[in-house]
């Protein structure tokens, strides 16, 4: 095994490409960071992730290292995965876990010549894998967050490493503690907004729903709402920006209540310095979802295709709402085929409800 003097076995996490699951492989990190080999020493743990979620682990006393990973750049297509395999094969680890489901993982890990690679079968990847495991059938009867954090523990168990206690799995992301949280000026509470979702618009809330929300929190609770979302989101807004013109709008976050554009303007870091200012936050089954609810916001999840039971926010202060009434729920589709959608009958008076429960139950009088 490849070992240092004072750290055990290394070991390197490959960790997925999408925000949300990289925070739901967190507590994975855990599981790993909280063992000891036979000589009391700690594994040290490599993570590879993509640059763009990078800074959310660079400072994260779990690591020994960050690799970074350029989905787009310089190990993108075929001649990236000699790239890949090679940057991983430098990181000089005994054991990797590959969190990603992909056929190219497996292959650039296996490629990397690391003796001992887990990961969950499928796709054809079980001969690239010394422990594949097979993968948690039906989706959804096990959390995201616990089918990841099952990696670490079978790892574990094949090196005859003592397993830390089962329980309910948090994601966490220490490296941000000391994130100063934004500057906000004066003005009401800020709630953030995240509208977008990636995967398509069965998981997105419709416009209308949206407005009906944006505008009971800026005339009733009197807010600073922060719409933010990277730049395919921008017209959502524009749309939404048409269903409430009466609304203030501006792209500064001092000020009165009203409705702030940041769609496009906010690094990942800059998003997690503005979430730990907030009072709370809104959003679809999204990366933004799962970063607000990792840092301990009051947090509510809007689900439409994807199943509360597999990526419902997990944290000390969250709620995942889903509409009732819907046997095709969850589709997993990217588009509705259904006459009615979802999401469509999930009022905004409705999540702001859920909202202000969980605001309340958090506040420095709420009881225990």
């Amino acid at each position: 095994m490849i070992t240092d003097g004072r750290q055990g076995l290394r070991v390197l996490v490959v960790l997925p490409n999408w925000l949300g699951d990289v925070v739901m492989a967190t507590p994975l990190l855990d599981v790993l960071h909280e063992t000891r080999d036979d000589r009391g020493r700690p594994l040290a743990i490599v993570a590879s992730v993509r640059r763009r979620w990078a800074p959310l682990l660079a400072r994260d006393p779990r690591l020994a290292k960050v690799v970074l990973y350029e989905r787009t750049g310089c190990h993108a297509g075929v001649r990236g995965i000699p790239r890949l395999a090679a940057t991983w094969r430098a990181a000089g680890a005994a054991a990797v876990v590959v969190c990603p489901p992909s056929l190219r993982s497996a292959l650039v890990a296996r490629l990397a010549r690391i003796p001992r690679r887990i990961g969950y079968a499928g796709e054809g990847r079980s001969a690239l894998l010394t422990l594949p495991l097979a993968p948690v059938r039906p989706r959804g009867s096990v959390h995201h967050v616990d089918e990841l954090r099952r990696l670490g523990l079978v790892l574990l168990e094949s090196l005859g490493l003592p397993q830390a206690e089962a329980g309910a799995a948090m994601p966490r992301l220490p490296g941000l503690d000391d994130l100063y949280p934004a500057s906000i000026g004066s003005g009401p509470p800020l709630w953030i907004f995240a509208p977008g979702a990636t995967y398509g618009p069965a998981k997105t809330w419709t416009v209308e729903r949206a407005a009906e929300f944006t505008a009971l929190a800026v005339r009733e609770e009197g807010v600073r709402l922060a719409v933010v979302g990277d730049t395919a989101t921008a017209g959502f807004l524009a749309a939404l920006r048409r269903r409430v013109p009466d609304l203030p709008w501006r792209r500064e976050l001092a000020g009165p209540a009203g409705v702030i554009d940041l769609v496009g303007g906010t690094t990942v870091l800059d998003l997690a310095a503005l979430i730990k200012r907030s009072r709370g936050f809104v959003g679809n089954d999204s990366g933004v979802m799962h970063l607000a609810a990792a840092l301990g916001v009051p947090t509510v999840g809007l689900f439409g295709s994807s199943s509360t039971a597999w990526t419902g926010p997990r944290g000390a202060c969250t709620r995942a709402l889903v509409a009732s009434g819907f046997p095709c729920q969850p589709c997993y589709r990217r588009t509705c085929n259904q006459p009615v959608f979802c999401l469509d009958t999930l009022s905004g008076q409705q999540v702001l409800a859920a909202l202000k429960d969980l605001r309340d139950a958090t506040s420095p009088g709420a009881r225990p």
